[in-house]
Formats: C-alpha cells, structure tokens, sequence
C-alpha cells in the first residue's frame, strides 16, 4: 500500500491517519502528534474517519475550561477545498467537541 497524504491508501478498507509535514518543512510539534493520536482514537471522531473525513490540526490553541488546548478540525474534501464540519479541543489527555448552537466546549462524551 501506498498513502495518499490524504486520509487514504490504496486498499479501500485501510484508513492513513498520519501526520504530514508540508514540504515547507513546517514541524508538528509532539505534544500535536499525541493529541492527534488521542482525538484519532476517539469513538466519534473514528466513526467519522470511517466514513470518509479528514482530521486536521487547525494550527491554532484555545484556553478551554482554563487549560491550553489544541484545536482541530474534522471535515470533508471538496476540490481543493477542507470544509470543516466539527471542531476538537485536546490538552491534559481531555477531549473536547465545540457545540456551535450554543458556543460551549463540551468534554466529548459527557452528555
């Protein structure tokens, strides 16, 4: 198998979840590796993965019930363009999933 750099390989059933630095040589940083991995393993974060989006670290922290976390992303390809549906907090092994209808962070999976 080959990856894509896209959230895919060549067997449909295998989905590529790496990191991948920009040929700008941009660093990811480890403490957004292990988060990745951490939001990667979540259930409805891996649902998603599953039925086709992308997880992206947005580049960005937010202070979250007084804690530095790192925001990402989860959205789906279209042309060239990352649409982003659902976004992510993650610091000190937490998960938080933002409820745009009510402009909270929520730890995922707690309600």
């Amino acid at each position: 198998m080959s990856s894509e750099k896209d959230g895919r390989s060549d067997d449909p059933d295998v989905c590529d979840s790496s990191i991948y630095a920009d040929d700008s040589s941009e660093n990811y940083d480890n403490d957004v590796i292990i988060a990745y991995g951490l939001l990667s393993e979540a259930d409805e974060v891996r649902y998603y993965t599953e039925m086709g989006m992308s997880l992206q670290y947005t580049g960005q922290t937010q202070i979250i019930d007084g804690r530095s976390c790192w925001i990402f992303a989860l959205g789906t390809e279209h042309d060239d363009q990352f649409v982003r549906e659902f976004y992510y907090g993650v610091c000190d092994n937490l998960i938080y999933s933002y409820d745009a209808v009510n402009d909270t962070w929520n730890v995922l999976g707690a309600g």
